[in-house]
């Protein structure tokens, strides 16, 4: 064999080698690449249905969730990728679902009983005869100021891989077409080279290229004339000439897609603040009373029955001050329902001026209000109710002088935990009964019932 087929071979064994080593590489990335994409938008597709089925398990609207997942199906499911979707309850069992059959199941497979116990949202990668698939799951769960979050149920979803995977094999495709393109042209220039050799003109090309390998887009070899060499170079230069403009061409490209991805990612921020600040306000409105601004009963039977169970396991105590605003009808009747709202807001600023920044003052429903007293002993509950009836009966409210006694004042009935006690419902009974007391002792008095 000749010398020149040797190294004409040896070039081309080289080369070869190169297409299958950054081949490779580049197959590695893009998979990744694809993969990571098909799990951003897993993550949008979990985050957009988490709102309203939070919104439906935390308000017990179970039926809103068919409607929410079929919603879902129609609208989004298919351009997403998304084979099924399902949601589950604190029990696993099955409430919301793109196959209407599933309704109702224990949802007993690994991902999903792993998926119910994790804080965080998962992800996993799973390789089936149908082709690969991607499932992904989010915690649905609310957040209270100075408690722990509580927990509705899991979002689950499958994306399915087969398109992500089919753009992959088309553009690793493409990419190998353009590999053995450049090593053709590659093995020519080898060619070329080997032929003439001429060592001043491959000189000149060696040094060309190797500037230009070193990133030097200008890099040019300067020859001109009618021999193969010359002829070479003019056609290297030219190359090198039309990878300068495409490089120019593609750096101005990659500018454009940067500034569209920052407005995106802006976009998707300003979202993400709109859908916090919307949750927010859902939760202050969950567990607010619209006129008094202080907690509302569901937010008083909601904590009392955490801090309940915290009591009986750690033997703390916890109390519990039920307050009702005396002859309060008869105040409404005489002056009108706005004047008795008045009152109503007087006694809740003065309940939060008053009690302690631990207790959670609340209004029951009505005239009647509650303060919940966590790691407080009952005497030291009714020393603080006592004092804020004090308060509630020396503050002045208008037309107050129209009712019995000539003062606006309230009774309030205090109850602690007791080892007998079984549920939060019955704290809250002992209280009333303690309340009842007071009224029948008179009024304008508080009641410890021990």
């Amino acid at each position: 064999m000749s010398v020149r087929l040797r190294l004409l071979g040896t070039g081309v064994g080289m080369v070869t080698l190169a297409v299958v080593i950054v081949g490779y590489y580049m197959t590695v990335q893009q998979r990744e690449t694809f993969e990571q994409e098909l799990e951003n938008k897993a993550g949008l597709v979990l985050a957009a249905m988490a709102v309203p089925c939070l919104n439906a398990l935390a308000s017990n609207r179970i039926e809103d969730l068919d409607l929410t997942v079929e919603e879902f199906q129609l609208s989004m499911g298919r351009t997403a990728d998304v084979e099924w979707l399902s949601v589950l309850d604190t029990r696993n069992r099955i409430v919301g679902h793109t196959d209407e059959t599933m309704y109702g199941r224990l949802a007993k497979d690994d991902f999903s009983l792993k998926a119910s116990e994790s804080p965080d949202g998962l992800v996993r990668v799973v390789h089936e005869d149908g082709g690969r698939a991607m499932l992904v799951s989010l915690p649905l769960v609310t957040r209270v100021k100075d408690l722990p979050g509580i927990r509705w149920g899991t979002i689950l979803a499958r994306l399915g891989m087969q398109r992500a995977d089919a753009e992959m094999e088309a553009t690793i495709r493409t990419n190998v077409r353009l590999l053995v393109l450049f090593a053709f042209i590659t093995a020519l220039l080898l060619f070329f080279m080997v032929e003439r050799m001429i060592l001043r003109p491959m000189a000149e090309l060696t040094r060309a290229a190797h500037d230009l390998g070193q990133g030097d887009l200008s890099a040019r070899t300067g020859l001109t004339g009618s021999s193969e060499v010359a002829r070479l170079g003019s056609t290297f230069d030219r190359m090198a000439s039309q990878l300068e403009q495409h490089t120019h061409h593609l750096e101005h490209l990659v500018d454009e897609r940067t500034s569209e991805l920052e407005a995106s990612n802006t976009t998707l921020r300003r979202t993400a603040e709109q859908l916090t600040e919307a949750n927010e306000k859902l939760e202050e409105l969950a567990r607010t009373d619209a006129l008094t601004g202080l907690f509302n009963r569901r937010y008083l039977k909601e904590t009392l029955q955490y801090y309940f169970a915290l009591a009986r396991r750690g033997g703390r105590p916890i109390a519990l001050a039920m307050l009702d605003v005396d002859h309060f009808k008869l105040y409404n009747d005489t002056h009108g329902h706005p004047a008795g709202d008045e009152v109503l807001k007087g006694v809740a600023e003065t309940m939060r001026e008053r009690v302690r920044s631990t207790d959670i003052p609340c209004r029951y429903g009505g005239e009647e209000f509650a303060i919940l007293f966590p790691d407080t002993d009952v005497r030291e509950a009714y020393n603080v109710a006592e004092f804020l009836r004090q308060k509630l009966e020396d503050r002045p409210f208008p037309n107050e002088e129209t009712q019995p006694g000539g003062a606006l004042t309230v009774s309030i009935g205090v109850a602690g935990l007791d080892p007998d006690l079984r549920d939060p419902v019955e704290l809250i009974q002992r209280a009333d009964a303690a309340l009842y007391r007071a009224k029948a002792q008179g009024r304008n008095c508080t009641v410890l019932n021990e």
